[in-house]
């Protein structure tokens, strides 16, 4: 079984692409290693626009486009999910300022799918 996990807060569409081209190598990997593979990839993809990155000490602002996470959750899909069998795209919010808070952007759907897919 070989399982990635990647997490996408902020330029989303700028960094679609290399997701996706990490998780394709990630799949034809672990399938070269065994033609028999469960591979499994999980996705956060943050919905909160009001998000920082850093950079050492140096704070980044980002603000997402409209949809962008949609937009980027449906290219996933489409890209992976042939190479996977089984991809979970889990929506979130997260600000990466302090106090830190987190949700899931669907809690229920979280717990169904990621139930789902242990199965």
């Amino acid at each position: 079984m070989g399982c990635e996990l990647k997490i996408l807060a902020k330029s989303q569409l700028k960094q679609i692409g290399r997701v996706i081209s990490d998780l394709e190598r990630f799949a034809d990997r672990m399938e070269s290693l065994n033609q028999r593979c469960i591979n499994i990839a999980v996705v956060g993809v943050n919905y909160e626009s009001d998000y920082v990155g850093w950079e050492g000490e140096r704070p980044y602002r980002h603000k997402l486009t409209a949809n962008e996470p949609e937009i980027v959750s449906a290219r996933l899909s489409e890209a992976l999910l042939d190479p996977y069998d089984e991809l979970l795209i889990l929506g979130f919010r997260a600000t990466n300022q302090p106090a830190y808070p987190f949700k899931w952007l669907h809690p229920r759907q979280v717990d169904l799918d990621y139930g789902a897919a242990l199965t």
